[in-house]
Order: C-alpha cells, then structure tokens, then sequence
C-alpha cells in the first residue's frame, strides 16, 4: 500500500490530506490487498491515537523523531518548593538540549475513518488560534512552526496507524481464499 500525503495553506490555515495513493506490495497484488480490506473491515478511530510526539528541526522545517528528549536536570533542593509534585501540562515540553520538544496536538473530535481504497483523512488548524503556550524561544519559533510541527505528528500517528493495521490484515489469512484442486 502506497499513501499520498498532501499538505496546502490557504488563509493561514494549514492542512494535511492523507490518501491511499496505491494498494499491493511485493507480496500482494492491487487487488489481493483491495480484498483483504473488504474481508477485515478496519477503521482508524482517533480517540485510540496518541497525537504527540518529539519534533526536531531540519533546517527550517520541523520534523518528528524517534530521539527522546533530554531530561531537565534537577532542580536543587533548595529551588523546590511544596508543590514541587504538581506538573503543570503544555502543549510543548522545552527540553534542556533545546533541540526537541515533545508536541501534542490540541483535543481532536472522536472521528472513525474506515480503511479502504477511499480512505482520506484530513486535519486542518488555523494559524491564528495556535495558543501563544505553544511557541517557543529555541524550536517552534512561530504560530506557523506550530502548525506545521502538528501537521507532521498528526501525518505520523495516522501513517503508523494505518501501518499496524495492514501488518494485522496481512498476517490474518492471505491465502485463504481460492480453490483448490485435489487429484486422487
């Protein structure tokens, strides 16, 4: 399976289109894995989705990475305070390298998208209501950034998604069907 993704801005909105540009692999012919999908019905459900994850930046565009941000270090004793067990929750986490931040998209509608040849799933956020919390002084600079280190996350869980479902399709019983002729 092949996917297409399509990013665009218009009217300081920026967006990403998820498509099924393709369906076989090396394995599997177009229309053999057209047919598993229609055998295992599956849908990407959101709320089952962690939307977050670690951007770093390439040049001037953000990107998602498997690196794990560095740890803060530990503040002295003498800097905490009573509190010090409350954790206040942003949309970015600033990292003492200053390199990654960890990104969590803000609150999406529980959607279904059920996978099949015209799967297209869409995510859409407008620039002007990016939440200041969300910039930052050494990463994501910019509403813009913001935005479009969103767009990457959200083009990331649903590919990873859509990724372990077909494994699971694949694995369940590919030669099944057919006919078979038995000579006695």
């Amino acid at each position: 399976m092949d996917l297409q993704i399509k990013h665009d801005i218009e009217n300081n909105i920026f967006s990403t289109v998820i498509t099924i540009a393709g369906l076989g692999t090396e394995v599997f012919s177009e229309e053999e894995e057209n047919e598993m999908l229609r055998n295992f019905p599956s849908k990407i459900v959101y709320k089952n989705l962690d939307f977050s994850g670690n951007i770093i930046m390439n040049g001037t565009v953000p990107e998602v990475t498997e690196e794990k941000p560095n740890e803060p270090s530990e503040p002295n004793a003498s800097d905490k305070t009573e509190d010090a067990d409350v954790t206040e929750v942003t949309d970015i986490t600033e990292v003492a390298n200053n390199s990654i931040v960890t990104v969590t998209l803000p609150p999406l509608s529980n959607k279904e998208i059920l996978l099949d040849r015209n799967f297209r799933a869409e995510y859409k956020i407008d620039v002007n209501k990016v939440p200041n919390s969300a910039v930052d002084k050494n990463v994501l600079t910019t509403k813009e950034l913001v935005a479009y280190a969103y767009c990457a996350i959200y083009d990331k869980v649903i590919c990873d998604a859509i990724t372990k479902i077909m494994d699971n399709i694949r694995s369940k019983a590919p030669a099944f069907e057919g006919e078979t002729i038995i000579n006695i």
